[in-house]
């Protein structure tokens, strides 16, 4: 009775558990880099160390990450399974606390929260498919798990930042947690400069200087070892003569700001999103319902109403002609995607997100929520987005680098709505949790599509 009683109390994670579990149970990983994963230790006599030493010199510096791949890939395949499924719930759990702690403190907790069931739906919606772009094992182990640590230790910052006396066990898993994510080179970017810029509101404390010291060696550590590391210039190289995109590394600052730009907006736009519509719809719900302004709605309007236009002009325009559903992706000589429609995509990726930001800081007062959520949002949903054009495999990653703006949008869009409590109203409620439903549905199927396609 006592564990139906707590199982029905976090129904949340109940449901977000099993539906995961039955999607992993199906899932196959031998296919793509899985394979190669799998064959790391077993072709090194199951040492570790030349395989990490081979990567660190040819291929990357994330050797942190790349020594957990390898291990494994050589462990039963269920092991990976369990531990995914506890990453993505570390993931929700992550989410939710942080906007709870933003919106209401430190004193709220998990079973407590508003909202909880549109917020379960919400994060449900994000496409989880996007972690099979080279095998389920190799993608899940570096994005899912990465962003999983990467936000609880966001999580643990928060508490420090409001007041929260932390344990022991606290300070180790926030070591662990922050040495993880930070091998994940532009995580430990975005990550700095979160916490720097939350530094300023640590409490006078112990707790505040321990994790920030913590902070400074781990965040300081990655970043010299992806600065040093021979492998990431090796593989910027090696990647521009596999995807043929050397060209890339030739073209000026303001291209391949363009090439990181378009990219993720062309991936936002070539097949309907239900992320980014739900948070376009939202934000503009919330400032109709917050103010009474007419700039302020008309600004409102300007993201959904670029949304639904884009959405619909890359459907007839290439959709239709290609007669495929597939991503569109720009490129840096103009063939794939016209000039003028290139940089008119730009200005409306620009336009897009500087009125969505408009939108949130109005939601939320222009208060010091605006702006933390406006930071987190700038640093750690456009960052990677933006880098990646900096680099020749932004057609190549796009997809699973957009999980950070995803997760941005959802976390943002969250503190929105709980701040500006709109679900007093029965007809908002119903919208957004058949909005939510809807996502869900297409998350789960798009991730079915792929297990039938390739395993």
């Amino acid at each position: 009775m006592k564990l139906i009683k707590k199982l029905s109390e976090y129904y949340d994670y109940t449901i977000l558990a099993c539906v995961y579990t039955l999607l992993h149970i199906f899932m196959h990983t031998n296919y793509w880099d899985d394979v190669v994963l799998a064959s790391m230790l077993p072709e090194n006599n199951y040492n570790l160390l030349p395989v990490i030493e081979d990567y660190y010199y040819n291929w990357t510096s994330r050797i942190i990450i790349l020594a957990v791949e390898a291990v494994m890939g050589a462990l039963p395949n269920w092991i990976w399974k369990v531990c995914d499924i506890m990453m993505i719930l570390l993931l929700y759990y992550s989410i939710t606390q942080i906007v709870s702690l933003l919106v209401n403190g430190a004193g709220s907790l998990v079973s407590k929260q508003k909202n909880r069931t549109w917020k379960l739906l919400l994060f449900s919606a994000f496409p989880y498919s996007l972690f099979a772009t080279a095998g389920w094992m190799t993608t899940t182990i570096v994005y899912t798990w990465m962003l999983s640590t990467c936000l609880y230790s966001v999580y643990v910052m928060l508490l420090c930042v409001n007041g929260r006396r932390l344990s022991w066990r606290m300070y180790i898993r926030f070591g662990l947690a922050l040495l993880y994510a930070s091998n994940f080179e532009i995580t430990a970017v975005a990550l700095a400069g979160i916490f720097l810029l939350s530094f300023f509101h640590f409490p006078k404390s112990k707790s505040g200087n321990i994790l920030f010291t913590e902070s400074f060696i781990l965040l300081g550590g990655n970043l010299i070892l992806a600065f040093i590391a021979p492998g990431n210039r090796v593989r910027i190289i090696q990647d521009g003569i596999t995807h043929k995109t050397s060209d890339l590394l030739n073209l000026s600052f303001a291209g391949k700001l363009r090439m990181g730009i378009n990219s993720a907006f062309y991936h936002f736009m070539s097949i309907p999103n239900i992320i980014l519509f739900i948070t376009c719809l939202t934000v503009a719900v919330l400032v109709f319902f917050k103010s009474k302004c007419l700039f302020r709605r008309c600004i409102a309007c300007i993201p959904i109403g670029i949304d639904i236009i884009w959405t619909i002009y890359i459907f007839i325009a290439y959709t239709l002609k290609n007669q495929t559903l597939t991503y569109i992706y720009p490129d840096g000589s103009f063939s794939a995607c016209p000039k003028f429609e290139q940089y008119l995509a730009m200005i409306s990726a620009v336009l897009l997100l500087t009125a969505l930001i408009y939108c949130y800081v109005v939601i939320t007062d222009f208060s010091d929520l605006s702006w933390f959520i406006v930071t987190g949002l700038i640093l750690f949903g456009l960052l990677p987005e933006i880098a990646l054009g900096f680099t020749t495999t932004v057609s190549a990653s796009i997809m699973r680098t957009s999980a950070f703006l995803y997760l941005a949008m959802i976390i943002c869009t969250m503190v929105a709505v709980d701040h500006c409590k709109p679900f007093r109203k029965k007809t908002c409620n119903n919208i957004f949790l058949l909005l939510g439903l809807t996502g869900t549905i297409l998350n789960v199927f798009q991730v079915i599509r792929h297990i039938i396609v390739y395993g």
